[in-house]
């Protein structure tokens, strides 16, 4: 039996993902979602401080059911669960990308034990990215980011990079699988091929977008509701938000770009990279929407997200 685990990350289509992989079931594949993964298997793994008690009753539970999943004739186990990688908001808070990962990896790594051979991520474009994690926070209540803590998210230099890297240090000799959400987002029967190791999977010509980041008038309605005080904040317009300003934007797709070029050129033999440039192929991060920046006065707002760390 080999633990594959997909990590997501958010807002780069896993939950998309996961509709697919409940939709079409693979021939001895098992498949665990959220709704597993949250739903009491690895409750307190991640409790700080740790228990090694506790982690010895979550490793003894995995390894009861994977000797279950073997009795039935499975092969493989793929578990997906972006809250894996760490909370949304821990990355607000940080104003970086999953800042306890290793630590987190590493616990569940452990759980899993020798079983675990795989792990599959999906990256974004930090500007689109962080913009979809703004909006996504937006549309839960959480008012706007002032000018500060865009600043502080363009000015932290962590990338998806470092994040790989610290997986790579908390599973030795696990292999990580990464794609491109601007070209797999559309594609999770691909993303699923390679995560099997290039299994044929049932193919989709275009997969159902779930869970896709709200516009703004969405998200000015979600406001008015519970917060109509803090309707005004969002800038106008009808389209997708962008919070950036083209300068910050630039500095973020940069960062991005090395991030790939560190990929295309191995890594480092940290990980494998896999892209998909057939016709046809799905660019989600390309603007099929208009998108309106943010009021430049955002440092006159009286409120900000969750503290820094």
């Amino acid at each position: 039996m080999q633990v594959i685990l997909h990590l997501g990350a958010h807002r780069t289509g896993s939950t998309s993902f996961q509709t697919y992989m409940a939709r079409h079931p693979v021939p001895d594949c098992a498949y665990w979602g959220p709704d597993v993964t949250r739903g009491g298997l690895l409750g307190g793994l991640h409790v700080f401080p740790q228990s090694p008690r506790t982690l010895r009753r979550i490793r003894g539970r995995i390894a009861v059911k994977l000797a279950l999943l073997e009795q039935r004739g499975f092969t493989h186990l793929l578990v997906s669960d972006e809250n894996m990688l760490g909370p949304l908001r821990s990355n607000l808070r940080c104003s970086a990308l999953y800042p306890e990962v290793g630590m987190r990896i590493a616990r569940a790594a452990h759980v899993f034990g020798p079983a675990l051979g795989r792990v599959a991520v999906q990256i974004r474009a930090l500007d689109s990215y962080w913009a979809s994690v703004l909006a996504f926070s937006v549309s839960r209540g959480f008012a706007p980011p002032t000018g500060a803590d865009l600043e502080r998210l363009v000015q932290n230099t962590r990338s998806w990079r470092d994040m790989i890297t610290e997986l790579a240090c908390a599973m030795p000799g696990v292999e990580i699988s990464v794609t491109p959400f601007e070209q797999f987002a559309a594609r999770p029967d691909l993303v699923l091929s390679h995560v099997l190791g290039g299994v044929a999977v049932s193919p989709v010509a275009r997969a159902p977008w779930v869970n896709r980041s709200p516009v703004l008038g969405q998200l000015r309605q979600t406001i008015a509701q519970a917060f109509p005080e803090r309707a005004a904040l969002l800038p106008p317009g009808s389209g997708g938000w962008q919070p950036f300003s083209r300068a910050d934007r630039d500095v973020l797709r940069d960062r991005y770009s090395q991030d790939l070029a560190w990929l295309r050129r191995g890594a480092d033999g940290l990980a494998i990279y896999h892209e998909h440039t057939a016709p046809g192929v799905a660019d989600r991060a390309a603007p099929t929407r208009q998108t309106t920046r943010g009021s430049e006065d955002n440092d006159s707002q009286d409120r900000r997200m969750a503290r820094p760390c």
